[in-house]
């Protein structure tokens, strides 16, 4: 499909050619994607089909042409290709085995100096049981003569005798005794003959002589030889330790710990935190266990103490039940004193108000002709408003006026009174005629049932 024709000018679409279906597709007309899908496609059908770098592509960018392969024609049937035979994996020989002293079935084996030969051919596979068991356990040699009694060192222990299978060493035959020979003894001395001993009769023929048995001496058994032992260069290895070596159990038990580092932090805090909260409980188990005692021990003291003070004060009011009278009437005389104290506390004692009153006046040469006192309501009711309790007015004589004034200021002095004030002064042909006016403090009351006051008197207000 081709593009329609642009005005440039105007800038826009004039035309649209559509494509033909009856024409094959033109190179020149295909765009760039469909191209490369078509050669993709190409590349695929020549790997697919195996076809050789010199055939042409199945699909062509070109039109659909037959082609001729210039030069001459190609043999038929193709030639087939030659397949290169592959070469045999080189045989790697078998490494040289490394021998060591070792130990096996008690018994010290040295190493041999041969070394197997890799067996041409050999197939652990198909080869048989014992021809596999001789390629896989080679029996060792044996050392060289000079070896076998050789001397112990620090790095190979000394060849032990064997004691225990050889036969016992025969017993040593003792030494002949020199006998010396017996001569024949002087004719003087007596000879001792020979007596003829005679043989017992034989048993007669016709009775059978008892069978007697013949019990065989015993013979002395040949001692057997032990079957020689293997030496150590003859023994095989253990069934269990078919490669064990000298160096195999020399080798020291170092291990190592790959765990990470992490892990084992993590493990060790947790650890740790297990211990310090199984701590912390059993402080705090340990803490109310201890708090629980004492508050046991506290309850059972107080108890205890409550006990003995029920038991002292049950001893006391035994031991003083004989008094219980005499506390008793004390007791009483007690609240009797308390209710007087509360009756008389404001009792006044006018006996010795009075005797204040005119010895000032004696001392002053004046002479009292009258006294006149009045208590207020509140004192009465024993509630007193304020200090002043009262009033008292003194009437009399004097020789003069300054006398008047003299006894004025002595009343200040006398307990229990207070602003003195003369009311009236006269002149008279026997002395000055004067009236005085004072009023009475709380200072004044009182009596024996209550505190000492300035003004109280033992003996109470008729």
């Amino acid at each position: 499909m081709t593009n329609g024709d642009w005005k440039e000018p105007e800038g826009r679409l004039t035309g649209i050619v559509l494509p033909s279906f009856d024409e094959p597709d033109r190179a020149d007309e295909l765009d760039e994607f469909e191209r490369d899908r078509r050669a993709r496609a190409a590349r695929a059908a020549v790997e697919a089909s195996d076809i050789t770098a010199t055939v042409a592509p199945a699909v062509s960018m070109a039109p659909a042409v037959p082609m001729v392969p210039a030069g001459p024609p190609p043999a038929w049937p193709p030639p087939t290709p030659v397949v290169a035979e592959e070469s045999p994996e080189p045989v790697l020989a078998t490494p040289p085995r490394r021998e060591f002293p070792r130990f096996i079935r008690g018994e010290f084996v040295l190493p041999t100096d041969e070394v197997a030969a890799p067996v041409s051919g050999f197939d652990p596979l198909t080869a048989p049981v014992d021809v596999l068991e001789t390629h896989l356990h080679p029996t060792p040699a044996a050392p060289p003569e000079g070896l076998r009694n050789a001397l112990p060192s620090w790095a190979l222990p000394a060849e032990r005798t064997p004691t225990v299978d050889l036969p016992p060493e025969p017993l040593p035959e003792p030494a002949p005794v020199a006998v010396e020979p017996v001569t024949a003894p002087p004719a003087a001395e007596p000879t001792w003959e020979p007596v003829e001993v005679e043989e017992a009769p034989p048993p007669p023929v016709d009775e059978p002589a008892e069978s007697v048995p013949v019990v065989p001496e015993p013979v002395a058994a040949e001692p057997v030889a032990a079957p020689p032992r293997k030496g150590p260069w003859e023994g095989v290895p253990h069934p269990a330790f078919p490669d064990a070596t000298a160096r195999t159990f020399r080798i020291l038990p170092i291990a190592a710990d790959l765990l990470p580092l992490e892990i084992s932090e993590n493990r060790h805090v947790r650890r740790v935190r297990r211990l310090v909260i199984s701590g912390v409980v059993i402080v705090a188990a340990l803490v109310v266990g201890w708090y629980g005692t004492a508050v046991r021990d506290h309850t059972q003291a107080g108890d205890d103490r409550q006990a003995i003070l029920d038991t002292s004060q049950d001893l006391t009011r035994q031991r003083h039940k004989q008094y219980d009278e005499l506390t008793k009437i004390q007791s009483d005389s007690g609240q009797i004193d308390q209710r007087l104290r509360k009756v008389l506390a404001y009792d006044l004692s006018w006996s010795k108000l009075l005797a204040s009153l005119r010895s000032t006046a004696a001392a002053k040469n004046v002479t009292l002709g009258g006294v006149t006192a009045a208590l207020s309501q509140e004192a009465m009711n024993g509630k007193p408003d304020g200090d002043i309790v009262g009033n008292v007015t003194l009437t009399g004589k004097a020789p003069t006026k300054t006398a008047v004034a003299a006894y004025v200021d002595a009343l200040s002095t006398v307990p229990g009174v207070t602003n003195a004030f003369p009311s009236d002064a006269t002149q008279e042909t026997d002395g000055v005629s004067f009236t005085i006016r004072v009023d009475i403090t709380a200072a004044a009351l009182g009596g024996r049932f209550t505190s000492a006051a300035p003004s109280a008197s033992p003996s109470g207000s008729k």
